[in-house]
């Protein structure tokens, strides 16, 4: 789910369409402030704002950066839902 989303973005963003990098960026926005992704969320938040002052060449230089969070979370990802299963089990 997660690539697909900044598939979306990225390519929104390479053909600098406003309107579909604002909705990309949304989606990815809400889901990460609904997990606990706050990095993630304050990187979509910097797009947002460049994406709707037509800033498409920043929006470039930001999103490189959220390729980066994304990677990490679709790394991680699996870890820590296996350490969550645990601490419940343990509980």
């Amino acid at each position: 789910m997660l690539p697909s989303r900044l598939e979306r973005i990225l390519t929104g963003l390479h053909e600098h369409d406003q309107k579909a990098s604002a909705d990309a960026i949304l989606s990815l926005k809400v889901t990460s402030a609904r997990t606990g992704a706050f990095s993630t969320e304050v990187c979509c938040l910097e797009l947002e704002m460049l994406v709707r002052e037509n800033r498409f060449d920043l929006a470039a230089v930001t999103a490189e950066r959220l390729v980066s969070e994304v990677t990490v979370l679709c790394n991680f990802a699996p870890d820590v839902m296996l350490e969550a299963r645990r601490a419940l089990i343990d509980e």
